[in-house]
């Protein structure tokens, strides 16, 4: 498999829901795929384009049970939408961003909790988008497996563990460039003083 930061962070988001391995033989340019010899599930990474990649889940029948799409600049990652099956299996579920991020916010481990939350919570938003979005979630989640709902759960929290390392990171590895500049130039100024001392 060649080298992709990209998809590299994007699969450690998933590696929580159990041991994905790559799987070289079907994977291919642009392609990741990724097996867990338990459940026989798949994890698909696909680029979609230069600042696109989905990610989807199969069960253990062969069954796309999600679809999860990012927009990716640099190694920065956003979800842009996912897309769960319904319980019937005749549907498609789709969370938008603002959705997700209500997930994000106010979501539990249990699917069924989460509801609850949203409902006690709906009377008290005081911004109308909020209440709209928690009341959408509410009725999607009511459309899709417990399963659905715990993977989409953790691979959240999951991303945003991630991607707050990755920001602390980058924020440590700038802040180490500043000091070393800064010991660069007060040793360069010790040094033209001492020049000067010496004359």
């Amino acid at each position: 498999m060649q080298k992709d930061t990209q998809m590299d962070i994007i699969a450690e988001y998933y590696m929580v829901l159990g041991d994905y391995t790559p799987n070289e033989m079907y994977s291919e340019s642009g392609v990741r795929v990724y097996t867990n010899p338990e459940t026989d599930a798949w994890l698909v990474l696909e680029r979609k384009g230069k600042n696109a990649i989905q990610a989807r889940l199969t069960n253990e029948d062969g069954v796309i049970i999600s679809w999860d799409n990012y927009e990716v600049m640099n190694a920065g990652v956003k979800q842009i939408e996912a897309v769960r099956l319904s319980v019937s299996g005749r549907s498609q579920i789709l969370f938008t961003p603002a959705e997700l991020k209500v997930i994000e916010r106010y979501g539990d481990r249990d699917r069924r909790t989460t509801m609850g939350k949203l409902d006690i919570l709906l009377g008290r938003f005081k911004d109308e988008e909020t209440a709209k979005n928690a009341q959408s979630v509410i009725d999607k989640l009511g459309r899709i497996s417990d399963k659905s709902y715990t993977d989409m759960y953790y691979v959240g929290q999951k991303r945003m563990d991630v991607d707050q390392e990755r920001s602390l990171g980058n924020r440590l590895a700038q802040a180490r460039v500043r000091a070393d500049k800064m010991n660069a130039e007060s040793r360069h100024i010790i040094a033209e003083h001492r020049k000067g001392m010496i004359r």
